[in-house]
């Protein structure tokens, strides 16, 4: 049971990590893009 509950939680925790990780890498190749003034080709990066 502790296992199951243990594997459950790292799930959750390694999730979450991932959504914040893929958050900041789009929000810094945003930034990145408008600084280069290819602010049209950043769309695919949100559609995908």
């Amino acid at each position: 049971m502790k296992r199951a509950l243990f594997l459950i939680l790292g799930g959750i925790v390694g999730a979450s990590v991932v959504i914040l990780l893929k958050a900041h890498m789009e929000a810094e190749y945003k930034r990145c893009g408008r600084l280069q003034g290819s602010d049209d080709d950043s769309s695919w990066w949100i559609g995908s």
